[in-house]
């Protein structure tokens, strides 16, 4: 072989052992460095939403994808409209964007098998187009639309009109209310959930409604506050007497109010006029019925002496208006007072012992007499009566009533529901007393006397109803004389 050919053979076997040696130590480094490219960061050139995620690790790309995320949509509503209001429904609750797989997919290229990184990151750093990734959000959180509806509070807007009512004197007036809406939370859902899943944030969503009509008035409960029982006018007894005033009922039929409105126009005015109960006694009733009547009256005829006149005068004008009370009794003695001359009384004649003789006060019995038979026919129940030890002349025998200071003394009780009162006069020759009361009944009186003997008599009282029959007979006293 020549020299030169052996040359040039040994000078290609060098140059081929430098080459191979060359390669083996550049497949040695890039080896070497395969090992060495284990950092946790990105090196894909990735754009997530227009934020570049390149040099980031998987946690720090994740970060900033939730905080751009977190940026664009917090404030992002949904507008919606009720009744020409607009509400706005902030949907970002309801909202969620997972990051992971993008990240990861990003993440990978440059973090392959170990002997693959250093050709991946080469690529990587001479390609100078970034990859553009949209990740939109989607609906994550469905449970939040009830929170995101009652943040917009909408569910407060009522535009019915509820009724108005008012009590007056005579009448409950009540202005009709009108029908009106309100948000149907139910289908506001959907239609909130059905836009934020398409992320339509430009389309103004018309709210659902549902009709919502007034309440009707509780005509029952207006009836229980209204009513008022008649109470009749009566005479208190723990106050004197005294006339308690009467009082209307007020009521108005129920049934017929909830008819009518019904049948009236929603925003009018409906009436419901109060119907008055007058009480069976009102005040002017019982004050017409007080002394409205006369229950029994008798006179008396007899004058006298001057003096005996004067006696007679002074006793009758003692009586003259004298009220009682139902229950009341009356005392001839104590409403007379003691018969003195410094009382005005003379001495005239009087009975002692079945004689004639003189007394201060004498004639006075025939006072006492007469208010006696008046109330024998005013069917009044007499408490205490004696007769005269002698007969006297101006009425029949067992019809006296005797009388003296201290004792006997007339007495009589007021047994009707009503006061009485007695009207006493004396004028010529006749002592009148009359009964004024209230009648309530038609009975009539009959008064009798018995002779048991020349000395004795019994004195009854008879009662009639209106048709003449006999109720009852009563035998009221009996009487002896002397002479």
């Amino acid at each position: 072989m020549p020299d030169g050919d052996l040359h040039m053979k040994r000078k290609a076997k060098k140059a081929f052992s430098i080459t191979a040696a060359a390669v083996f130590l550049a497949a040695v480094l890039y080896l070497v460095w395969c090992v060495l490219l284990n950092d946790s960061v990105i090196w894909k050139n990735v754009q997530v939403n227009g934020i570049s995620i390149q040099g980031k690790t998987k946690a720090q790309a994740r970060e900033a994808i939730l905080a751009d995320f977190k940026e664009t949509y917090e404030d992002k509503a949904i507008q919606v409209n009720l009744s020409d209001e607009v509400y706005q429904a902030y949907i970002f609750p309801m909202l969620g964007i997972d990051p992971g797989e993008v990240v990861e997919q990003a993440y990978q290229l440059g973090h392959g098998a170990w002997y693959k990184r250093g050709l991946d990151r080469i690529r990587l750093m001479t390609d100078d187009n970034a990859e553009e990734i949209t990740l939109l959000p989607q609906v994550t959180h469905p449970e939040t639309v009830s929170s995101v509806i009652s943040y917009m509070e909408i569910e407060k807007v009522d535009t019915v009109v509820q009724p108005v009512c008012r009590i007056t004197d005579d009448s409950l007036i009540i202005k009709k209310g009108k029908t009106g809406i309100k948000a149907d939370t139910d289908a506001l859902k959907e239609q909130l959930l059905h836009a934020a899943a398409s992320l339509d944030l430009d389309t103004q969503i018309q709210c659902a409604t549902i009709s919502v009509t007034p309440e009707e008035p509780d005509f029952k409960a207006y009836y229980r506050q209204i009513y008022q029982e008649p109470e009749d006018a009566y005479m208190d007894e723990k106050n004197d007497y005294e006339i308690v005033p009467s009082r209307t009922g007020i009521s108005f039929d129920v049934a017929k109010a909830v008819k009518e409105y019904g049948q009236a126009k929603e925003g009018s005015v409906f009436t419901v006029a109060f119907e008055q109960i007058l009480p069976e006694v009102t005040t002017g009733d019982l004050t017409s019925r007080v002394f409205r009547d006369v229950l029994g009256s008798y006179n008396t005829y007899g004058g006298g002496t001057d003096n005996r006149i004067t006696n007679l005068t002074l006793a009758a004008k003692a009586i003259d208006g004298i009220e009682l009370m139902p229950g009341e009794t009356f005392s001839y003695n104590e409403t007379l007072g003691e018969r003195t001359a410094e009382r005005g009384y003379k001495a005239a004649g009087v009975f002692v012992n079945g004689q004639h003789a003189e007394g201060i006060g004498g004639g006075i019995c025939q006072v006492s007499t007469t208010l006696f038979n008046a109330c024998l026919y005013a069917d009044l129940e007499i408490v205490k009566r004696t007769n005269h030890s002698g007969r006297v002349d101006y009425v029949p025998a067992g019809l006296d009533a005797a009388v003296s200071w201290g004792d006997p003394d007339f007495q009589f009780c007021n047994n009707t529901e009503y006061p009485i009162r007695i009207s006493a006069t004396y004028a010529d020759g006749s002592v009148n007393v009359k009964i004024y009361g209230t009648k309530t009944n038609s009975n009539t009186v009959k008064v009798t006397t018995q002779q048991l003997d020349a000395q004795s008599y019994k004195t009854y009282r008879h009662v009639y109803d209106q048709d003449g029959n006999l109720l009852e007979t009563e035998e009221i006293c009996s009487s002896h004389y002397i002479s």
